[in-house]
């Protein structure tokens, strides 16, 4: 059973980094850093089902190192979010690395420091918990260069967090257990802890696919916005020509009402041009991002379903118009008219 699960875990980590690594960015670093967290977590799985087979496997030693990048590489996209303007590492990012060398080293050369490396790990999580818990103390304010995403930006963190907290209490009941001489297979903690983890993916990557509120900031942080330039200028008939082809794609095939929502990609792939160039050309003539539009279209065509068909609910509303959330529905609406939809059904 153990097996089982950490091979859904597995499978989830892959599609999860594949996700991070290969969403259109502006600023590459931040999702890189959390497609790295996923495939360090699908490295973990893999070798754990190796060695519960009891598969001879060389790289096995491995397992505790990579635990120990776990919080740095964590405590790094937290970092690498809160910078106002891309940067790439910096020097001293690169010193939250040496601890998980060490463990190595002392593994590789049987050092007696060797026996240490289950507290070390532990000490490693809280540590490095304490240093997020310290990002985070600013709440909102410290990301304020994310613009109305900030909260949104902010609650991810704090969950991101909460996880993390989860799993120090985990692999404290671990050691608990061990420590008394149960082995890690007959732990009560160990099963719970991947149980809990094996949930939080499944709703991480159902929230990605579906585009929720609490993943949307992700989207729009990755999105390249257009400065109105000269160049830019220079392509006004262009940018142009494309925002109305892309205006006349919506409205022929409903793009707004897709199951899931679409991708900045796709949506290029449409259109046979590059996705950068779709960004610009809405953003210079719509003077909104790509989610902002495709969001404006839903909020009226929700307007029109309640002013046709006040008898169904603002659930049914939402799903008709194209919102893969209620909450977010709620949200986007209020944004445009300034009303929830339950008021704008009551003055109708």
């Amino acid at each position: 059973m153990l097996s089982n699960i950490q091979l859904l875990n597995l499978i989830l980590y892959l599609l999860l980094a594949v996700h991070f690594f290969t969403v259109q960015a502006k600023r590459r670093l931040p999702s890189s850093l959390l497609g790295i967290n996923y495939l360090m977590y699908a490295t973990l799985s893999a070798l754990f089902i190796i060695q519960l087979h009891k598969v001879q496997f060389p790289l096995l030693f491995l397992r505790p190192s990579i635990t120990m990048l776990l919080g740095p590489m964590l405590y790094l996209y937290y970092q690498s979010i809160r910078r106002a303007k891309e940067q790439a590492l910096l020097t001293r990012d690169w010193l939250h690395v040496i601890p998980a060398l060490l463990v190595a080293l002392s593994i590789v050369s049987e050092s007696p420091l060797s026996k240490w490396v289950d507290m070390a790990i532990l000490a490693s999580y809280c540590v490095y918990f304490c240093l997020i818990v310290i990002v985070l103390w600013g709440g909102s304010k410290n990301l304020s260069h994310l613009g109305t995403y900030a909260s949104t930006a902010t609650l991810w963190l704090f969950i991101l967090a909460g996880v993390m907290l989860i799993n120090i209490l985990v692999e404290i009941g671990i050691y608990i257990e061990i420590s008394n001489g149960t082995p890690l297979t007959q732990t009560v903690s160990f099963p719970l802890g991947i149980s809990f983890i094996l949930l939080i993916s499944v709703i991480t990557i159902s929230a990605a696919l579906r585009r929720t509120v609490l993943m949307e900031w992700m989207y729009e942080f990755g999105e390249k916005t257009v400065e109105k330039n000269t160049q830019i200028k220079a392509d006004h008939i262009e940018l142009t020509s494309l925002f109305e082809r892309w205006k006349v794609l919506v409205e022929a095939q409903n793009i707004y009402q897709r199951d899931f929502g679409i991708t900045l990609t796709e949506a290029a792939k449409k259109l046979q041009v590059p996705a950068r160039q779709l960004s610009n050309a809405i953003n210079y003539c719509y003077g909104k991002s790509f989610s902002q539009f495709l969001n404006d279209r839903r909020v009226a065509e929700a307007k029109r379903i309640m002013n046709e068909q006040p008898e169904l609910s603002v659930i049914e509303v939402s799903s008709n118009s194209g919102f893969s959330s209620k909450s977010n529905f709620n949200k986007e609406f209020k944004r445009v008219v300034g009303l929830t939809p339950s008021q704008y059904k009551k003055v109708q």
